[in-house]
């Protein structure tokens, strides 16, 4: 889950980054709405690239969900999608993967 982890933390922090580029070069202006997607994003990022337990996987997830609603109206948002998915597998993970037998003789 740590290779899916890493990945889901770049692709939040590319799409971030994609869309800081978008915001400045376009002229639409860092307003609220796009500052706080943006920053949320990133957040998501430094929580999947930097802890490594099912809790701050969750909030991360939460915080893309967070960074995904106001970015559907500019066009843009769909973009965390795939991290968004990575991120609800990294936190789902470890539930019923574990062996009840134990290691063979």
């Amino acid at each position: 889950m740590a290779i899916t982890r890493k990945v889901a933390g770049i692709l939040a922090a590319g799409v971030s980054g994609v869309l800081l580029v978008v915001v400045l070069v376009r002229d639409v202006g860092l307003n609220p709405l796009n500052g706080w997607t943006i920053l949320l994003g990133f957040l998501a990022a430094v929580l999947f690239l930097r802890r490594a337990d099912r809790a701050s996987a969750f909030v991360a997830s939460l915080l893309l969900l967070l960074a995904l609603l106001p970015a559907l109206i500019g066009g843009l948002g769909l973009l965390y999608v795939p991290s968004l998915v990575l991120g609800v597998v990294v936190g789902a993970g470890g539930r019923g993967h574990r062996s009840e037998t134990g290691p063979a003789v």
